[in-house]
Protein backbone atom coordinates (compact mmCIF):
# COMPACT_ATOMS: atom_id res chain seq x y z
CA UNK A 1 0.00 0.00 0.00
CA UNK A 2 1.20 3.50 -0.79
CA UNK A 3 0.32 6.84 0.73
CA UNK A 4 -2.45 7.45 -1.82
CA UNK A 5 -4.96 5.18 -0.07
CA UNK A 6 -3.78 5.25 3.54
CA UNK A 7 -6.39 7.71 4.82
CA UNK A 8 -9.27 6.21 2.82
CA UNK A 9 -8.39 2.69 3.94
CA UNK A 10 -7.93 3.81 7.56
CA UNK A 11 -11.37 5.42 7.68
CA UNK A 12 -12.89 2.11 6.54
CA UNK A 13 -11.58 0.41 9.69
CA UNK A 14 -13.52 0.07 12.96
CA UNK A 15 -13.08 3.29 14.99
CA UNK A 16 -11.15 1.62 17.81
CA UNK A 17 -8.68 0.19 15.27
CA UNK A 18 -7.93 3.27 13.09
CA UNK A 19 -5.02 4.70 15.12
CA UNK A 20 -3.31 1.31 15.35
CA UNK A 21 -3.89 0.63 11.65
CA UNK A 22 -2.33 3.96 10.61
CA UNK A 23 0.62 3.59 13.00
CA UNK A 24 1.33 0.09 11.68
CA UNK A 25 1.08 1.13 8.02
CA UNK A 26 3.31 4.17 8.56
CA UNK A 27 5.88 2.04 10.38
CA UNK A 28 6.00 -0.27 7.36
CA UNK A 29 6.22 2.62 4.87
CA UNK A 30 8.86 4.52 6.89
CA UNK A 31 10.82 1.92 8.84
CA UNK A 32 13.90 4.18 8.79
CA UNK A 33 12.16 7.25 10.27
CA UNK A 34 10.78 8.44 13.58
CA UNK A 35 6.99 8.54 13.93
CA UNK A 36 5.23 10.43 16.74
CA UNK A 37 1.50 9.98 17.24
CA UNK A 38 -1.02 12.02 19.19
CA UNK A 39 -4.34 13.88 19.26
CA UNK A 40 -4.70 17.53 18.33
CA UNK A 41 -5.73 19.02 21.67
CA UNK A 42 -2.63 21.23 21.73
CA UNK A 43 -1.30 20.49 18.23
CA UNK A 44 -2.96 23.26 16.16
CA UNK A 45 -1.01 22.88 12.94
CA UNK A 46 -3.56 24.99 11.00
CA UNK A 47 -2.93 28.04 13.21
CA UNK A 48 0.85 27.40 13.22
CA UNK A 49 0.84 27.52 9.41
CA UNK A 50 -1.42 30.63 9.31
CA UNK A 51 1.03 32.39 11.64
CA UNK A 52 3.88 31.68 9.21
CA UNK A 53 5.76 29.43 11.64
CA UNK A 54 6.07 26.71 8.99
CA UNK A 55 4.85 26.13 5.46
CA UNK A 56 2.97 23.29 3.84
CA UNK A 57 4.05 21.76 0.56
CA UNK A 58 0.91 20.11 -0.82
CA UNK A 59 1.05 16.39 -1.45
CA UNK A 60 -0.97 16.02 -4.67
CA UNK A 61 -1.29 12.23 -4.54
CA UNK A 62 -3.43 12.37 -1.38
CA UNK A 63 -6.82 14.08 -1.20
CA UNK A 64 -6.74 16.96 1.28
CA UNK A 65 -10.09 17.04 3.10
CA UNK A 66 -10.78 20.57 4.40
CA UNK A 67 -13.91 21.86 6.15
CA UNK A 68 -14.94 25.50 6.27
CA UNK A 69 -16.50 27.02 9.38
CA UNK A 70 -18.45 30.27 9.34
CA UNK A 71 -18.66 32.00 12.73
CA UNK A 72 -19.83 35.57 12.32
CA UNK A 73 -21.03 37.97 9.62
CA UNK A 74 -18.22 40.08 8.25
CA UNK A 75 -15.55 37.63 9.31
CA UNK A 76 -13.58 35.43 7.01
CA UNK A 77 -14.59 31.75 7.29
CA UNK A 78 -11.98 29.49 8.92
CA UNK A 79 -10.72 26.41 7.17
CA UNK A 80 -9.65 23.32 9.07
CA UNK A 81 -7.78 20.37 7.60
CA UNK A 82 -9.61 17.20 8.63
CA UNK A 83 -7.78 14.46 6.72
CA UNK A 84 -4.54 14.91 4.81
CA UNK A 85 -0.95 13.88 4.31
CA UNK A 86 1.06 17.10 4.43
CA UNK A 87 4.70 17.83 3.67
CA UNK A 88 5.70 20.52 6.16
CA UNK A 89 8.83 22.68 5.86
CA UNK A 90 9.93 23.82 9.31
CA UNK A 91 13.34 25.11 10.38
CA UNK A 92 14.95 23.80 7.20
CA UNK A 93 13.57 20.30 7.82
CA UNK A 94 11.02 18.52 5.63
CA UNK A 95 8.55 16.67 7.86
CA UNK A 96 5.51 14.62 6.90
CA UNK A 97 2.35 15.07 8.97
CA UNK A 98 -0.63 12.77 8.56
CA UNK A 99 -3.92 14.13 9.92
CA UNK A 100 -7.00 11.95 10.33
CA UNK A 101 -10.25 12.94 12.04
CA UNK A 102 -12.64 10.25 13.22
CA UNK A 103 -15.29 9.65 15.85
CA UNK A 104 -13.90 8.50 19.16
CA UNK A 105 -16.22 8.27 22.13
CA UNK A 106 -18.42 11.38 22.10
CA UNK A 107 -16.08 13.55 20.06
CA UNK A 108 -14.25 13.79 16.76
CA UNK A 109 -10.63 14.52 17.62
CA UNK A 110 -8.05 14.95 14.90
CA UNK A 111 -5.17 12.53 15.28
CA UNK A 112 -1.71 13.30 13.93
CA UNK A 113 1.38 11.33 13.02
CA UNK A 114 4.63 13.27 12.62
CA UNK A 115 7.17 11.51 10.40
CA UNK A 116 10.73 12.86 10.52
CA UNK A 117 14.23 11.68 9.74
CA UNK A 118 15.19 11.64 13.40
CA UNK A 119 13.69 11.71 16.89
CA UNK A 120 15.09 15.12 17.86
CA UNK A 121 13.57 16.84 14.83
CA UNK A 122 10.16 15.20 15.37
CA UNK A 123 10.09 16.11 19.06
CA UNK A 124 11.32 19.67 18.46
CA UNK A 125 8.59 20.20 15.84
CA UNK A 126 5.92 18.79 18.17
CA UNK A 127 7.16 21.01 21.01
CA UNK A 128 7.20 24.11 18.79
CA UNK A 129 3.65 23.59 17.49
CA UNK A 130 2.19 22.72 20.90
CA UNK A 131 3.95 25.53 22.80
CA UNK A 132 2.86 28.07 20.18
CA UNK A 133 -0.70 26.69 20.18
CA UNK A 134 -0.98 26.96 23.98
CA UNK A 135 0.07 30.61 24.13
CA UNK A 136 -2.74 33.16 24.32
CA UNK A 137 -2.01 36.21 22.16
CA UNK A 138 -4.66 38.94 22.09
CA UNK A 139 -7.40 36.42 22.92
CA UNK A 140 -9.30 35.14 25.90
CA UNK A 141 -9.95 31.49 26.67
CA UNK A 142 -13.62 30.53 26.61
CA UNK A 143 -14.87 27.19 27.93
CA UNK A 144 -17.68 26.01 25.68
CA UNK A 145 -19.11 22.60 24.85
CA UNK A 146 -16.51 20.74 26.88
CA UNK A 147 -13.34 22.44 25.68
CA UNK A 148 -11.46 25.71 25.72
CA UNK A 149 -11.29 27.91 22.62
CA UNK A 150 -9.50 31.18 22.00
CA UNK A 151 -11.79 34.15 21.31
CA UNK A 152 -10.29 37.38 19.95
CA UNK A 153 -13.67 39.20 19.71
CA UNK A 154 -14.47 38.67 23.40
CA UNK A 155 -10.98 39.85 24.31
CA UNK A 156 -11.51 43.05 22.28
CA UNK A 157 -14.95 43.61 23.88
CA UNK A 158 -13.56 43.21 27.39
CA UNK A 159 -10.65 45.53 26.61
CA UNK A 160 -13.05 48.32 25.68
CA UNK A 161 -15.15 47.91 28.84
CA UNK A 162 -14.83 50.43 31.64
Amino acid sequence: MGIENLIRDALHQPHDYIAYYVARELAELHADKTILEGKDWDFDLDAFVRAGKCSVVEERSVFKHVTTEWDDPGKKPKQHVQNAWLNVLWGGELIDVVLITFTEGCGRPRHYWIIADDQKVAEAFLDAVCEWSCDVRGEILVYQEGCFEKDRDLFDAIKSAT
